[in-house]
């Protein structure tokens, strides 16, 4: 059996609130139309191993991107206390690329 190595690295974490006079279908709505949904195709075209690709991806793919989207109301819900509650991750797949 190969021997594991691991290492641990802190990160420090900001936590942001930012209060809205909209509802929460309305900033919901407006922070979704801002960035696309992860194209997933890239990871099909990178995992190739194709430079052109990657270059193409890191030139003209949107700055932001939203990775994956999580339901934290419907845990609740299940419990008979209904919220409104959704993570994104968004991030930056252009900083990926350049690794």
């Amino acid at each position: 059996m190969t021997p594991l190595k691991v290492t641990a690295k802190s990160v420090a974490v900001e936590h942001i609130t930012i209060a809205s006079s909209l509802t929460f279908a309305e900033v919901r709505r407006k922070l979704e139309a801002v960035p696309p949904n992860l194209d997933r195709t890239i990871v099909e075209d990178l995992s190739c191993g194709d430079k052109r690709k990657a270059q193409y991806h890191e030139q003209i793919g949107p700055k932001l991107s939203i990775f994956l989207t999580r339901d934290h109301g419907a845990l609740p819900e299940a419990a008979g206390g209904a919220r409104n509650a959704i993570q994104y991750d968004i991030g930056n797949i252009r900083s990926q690329l350049r690794r």
